[in-house]
């Protein structure tokens, strides 16, 4: 059976991370056109390469991650038109039940002609199932913490006492300028945000950032997990819940102490190896001293986490993948 997860970004951990155990292809869909033309054009230009995809490489099972929630339409299209017997899979992220993806016509019913819908914790179970998606198609599966090249070199950074990254997506739910207010207080630490430089620019982050604060822009797989090996402390932050951070599991896998937000989700799932704070400057100040401190003890714990969240996900993804013939 030919299994192909179709993904119209550069790269998610999440996918990587699940490969081994399902056993897809993974297709990354890149827009290579001119940013400039605007949003129709580049979904269009993807379109195209996903009607031309699924006709190359004819899988028997097709993953796909939501949103766009106009994706499913597409499939449809081509099920019906070239009378395609392939199953499919959806995995849905936080925004597919969210505006403005929710407000698509008829995904509803698109998503539900899939043969299984994935969520990522049990909050978007229930988003999902007030959306309208059949509960007998719904499963939740977290992310998979993933694992790391032993082979590579943690980064090092000079001029510092400790160093702690934070993946950005420099979205409205990060806590960027109360990173910047501690980090002011910090000035032996270094603080390394990673993701889209030219977006944080344009949000003024960057003018906004005291000297001790680098933006490294994207950064390759290679380059961004030899920087997290090799930090003092990950922060995985947002201000809202039900969101399951990628950077905890990325966390996890190099055995580095947390920064956390204190959401019900990252709780229960990253509480147990955390320094849990609350967004505000002070407890981001403390959380710091606490890791560079005594980052033994965390990273101690970071491990026996880990070891324990990659068995209790396999041992809930197997019944299911078996259940729904998913390799």
């Amino acid at each position: 059976m030919r299994s192909v997860f179709l993904a119209w970004i550069n790269f998610q951990r999440r996918i990587e991370s699940m490969q081994y155990f399902f056993g897809y292809e993974i297709a990354y869909l890149r827009d290579t056109g001119n940013p400039a033309s605007g949003r129709l054009p580049r979904y269009w230009r993807l379109m195209r390469r996903t009607l031309a995809l699924l006709s190359s490489s004819k899988p028997d099972l097709l993953w796909v991650q939501l949103p766009p929630n106009f994706i499913p339409h597409i499939i449809e299209l081509h099920r019906l038109v070239f009378r395609g017997k392939y199953r499919v899979v959806y995995d849905c992220h936080n925004a597919t039940f969210q505006a403005p993806w929710n407000k698509i016509p008829f995904a509803v019913w698109a998503i539900n002609r899939a043969d299984a819908v994935f969520v990522h914790n049990q909050e978007m179970l229930d988003a999902a199932a007030r959306y309208g998606i059949d509960r007998d198609r719904l499963h939740v599966l977290e992310d998979q913490a993933p694992v790391f090249d032993s082979a590579l070199t943690p980064a090092r950074i000079e001029n510092c006492t400790a160093f702690f990254v934070m993946p950005c997506s420099f979205h409205d739910d990060e806590p960027i300028e109360a990173v910047f207010a501690a980090a002011a207080e910090c000035p032996d630490y270094k603080f390394m945000l990673t993701g889209n430089r030219d977006r944080a620019e344009k949000k003024g982050f960057v003018a906004k950032a005291p000297e001790n604060v680098v933006f490294t822009g994207f950064l390759d797989t290679a380059d961004f997990n030899c920087l997290v090996l090799g930090a003092t402390g990950i922060l995985c932050l947002t201000t809202k819940e039900g969101i399951q951070l990628s950077a905890a599991s990325e966390a996890l896998a190099a055995g580095r102490p947390l920064i956390l937000s204190d959401t019900a989700i990252l709780r229960t799932l990253f509480g147990g190896a955390s320094v849990v704070v609350d967004n505000t400057p002070a407890s981001l100040v403390a959380a710091f001293h606490e890791i560079a401190d005594n980052a033994p003890h965390y990273a101690e714990q970071s491990m026996q986490l880990y070891k324990e969240r990659r068995g209790a996900w396999e041992t809930k993804a197997l019944p299911i993948r078996d259940a729904r013939r998913l390799a």
